[in-house]
């Protein structure tokens, strides 16, 4: 086996290790047609570090940056607002960072049944939406908010509308969460929220109520608040 094979086969373990995609390994860490192994090691102990130190109310900054000071960073993102149990959880499963911005919207303006209602991917659900929409001339306003929002480093598609059990997840934390979101003059959770899961029937979906965690499926053309979360 050459040198050059070798470099690959080490660039692509670490990658693995790190939880990034192979190319983002190779665009931060190739200087002058060599790897650097030495930096790749400092920033898997560093990313470890991190993730160590994230709490449930820590604030989220642009560049994977977090901290319970909300000025630590510039372009505060938002707050986190739930952590996976699983150390070994790959990156985009790890936590939801919750936006500080609420809007009411429908969750649809048509009557439909899209099929969408996986429990557990927001993310997926929305993405789904939004082709789902596309193709048959229905707006979903709460899942294309979500989709479009664009503040502070989060880009247009980063975003998404939690599906129910990520939204009762989020809820279950609101004594943590909405202190740290009133401490930088955010919106607090409350009220019912809208999921991005459809409930069975033709013309329902799911919201959960942010004052007590209590879960209803409602008419999809009634305005709601909708809260706006990514994934690290």
């Amino acid at each position: 086996m050459d040198t050059r094979t070798e470099d690959l086969e080490r660039v692509t373990a670490f990658a693995e290790q790190l939880g990034l995609p192979f190319e983002c390994i190779v665009g931060y860490w190739l200087d002058g047609g060599k790897f650097e192994f030495d930096k790749l090691l400092q920033k898997k102990s560093e990313m470890e570090n991190l993730s160590s130190k994230i709490e449930v109310g820590y604030y989220a900054f642009a560049g994977g940056k977090f901290s319970k000071d909300p000025n630590a960073y510039p372009n505060l993102q938002g707050v986190v607002a739930w952590l996976n149990s699983n150390p070994d959880a790959p990156v985009g499963k790890r936590g939801l960072i919750l936006m500080p911005d609420a809007m009411l919207k429908l969750w649809a303006d048509k009557n439909c049944e899209t099929g969408i209602d996986d429990e557990e991917d927001g993310q997926a659900n929305t993405r789904s939406l939004i082709a789902y929409g596309k193709k048959h001339g229905i707006s979903f306003p709460a899942a294309e908010w979500c989709y479009r929002y664009s503040q502070n480093g989060v880009k247009p598609g980063d975003g998404f509308l939690p599906a129910k059990k990520q939204l009762e997840r989020i809820i279950a934390n609101r004594d943590i969460i909405n202190p740290a979101l009133e401490k930088i003059g955010a919106q607090i959770l409350k009220s019912w929220i809208w999921s991005s899961s459809e409930y069975s029937s033709n013309n329902y979906a799911w919201l959960v109520n942010a004052n007590d965690g209590n879960v209803i499926n409602y008419i999809k053309y009634y305005y709601y608040n909708v809260r706006c979360v990514i994934a690290f």
